[in-house]
C-alpha cells in the first residue's frame, strides 16, 4: 500500500479510512448488493484507491483462505469493472458478515434514536439496519414521535426514519428520494 512518495501521514490516513470508513457490512452492501463499481465506491466513501484495495485485501484474507495472488486478481478485475470474482468471494462470506453485523445490532437502535434526537431525518445509507422491517417497528415502539418508511425506486431501496415533530411524511419522502437520485450518479 505504501509507495515511495507516500508520507507517513498519508499511509496512516489510508489505514484509518480503510478500517473506520469501510466496515465489512458496508462493503458487502455496496459491492455485493448494490453492485457499485470500484470508482463509484471511491466517490461514495470518499476514500483513496489504495485504502479501498488495502481494505478488500484484509477482508478477503480474514474471511477466506486465498492466496495473495487470488485476492489481488479479484481486486484488479474489480478495478477494471469486472466484478465477477469479487462477487463470488462476497457470496462465500456474506452470511458470516451479516451474522457478525447482527451481533452488534442492539447498540444500533440506541445510535439511531440518539441521532434522531439531534436530527430530523436518517436513512439506511447511514444506518443499514433501517432496511429491516422489525428494526423499523422497534424504533416506532421506542419513540412515539418517530415514523419510518421504505421507498422503492428503479430497483433501489431506501429505508428511513424521521421525527414527526420536525418533518411531515411528504418532506421525509422527498429527502429519501433525493438520496436515491444522488446514489444513481
Amino acid at each position: 500500500m505504501k509507495n515511495a512518495s507516500d508520507s507517513l501521514q498519508e499511509t496512516e490516513a489510508n489505514l484509518f479510512s480503510a478500517f473506520i470508513l469501510m466496515p465489512d457490512v458496508v462493503l458487502l452492501s455496496k459491492i455485493y448488493f448494490r453492485r457499485d463499481s470500484f470508482q463509484m465506491l471511491l466517490k461514495d466513501l470518499t476514500v483513496s484507491a489504495e485504502a479501498l484495495e488495502y481494505r478488500l485485501r484484509d477482508l478477503f484474507r480474514y474471511h477466506l483462505s486465498l492466496s495473495n495472488q487470488e485476492v489481488n486478481n479479484a481486486i484488479n478485475s474489480y478495478r477494471r469493472n469486472d466484478n465477477s470474482m469479487i462477487l463470488n468471494y462476497f457470496e462465500l462470506i456474506k452470511d458470516q458478515i451479516v451474522e457478525e453485523f447482527k451481533s452488534i445490532k442492539a447498540n444500533e437502535l440506541i445510535l439511531v434514536l440518539n441521532y434522531l434526537k439531534n436530527n430530523s431525518f436518517v436513512a439506511s445509507n447511514k444506518y443499514f439496519r433501517l432496511l429491516e422491517n422489525n428494526f423499523r417497528k422497534e424504533i416506532e415502539e421506542k419513540a412515539s414521535n418517530i415514523k419510518t418508511w421504505v421507498e422503492y425506486d428503479f430497483g433501489q431501496t431506501i429505508a428511513y426514519a424521521w421525527r414527526e415533530d420536525l418533518l411531515n411524511s411528504k418532506q421525509a419522502k422527498s429527502r429519501a428520494k433525493t438520496i436515491l437520485l444522488l446514489e444513481k450518479r
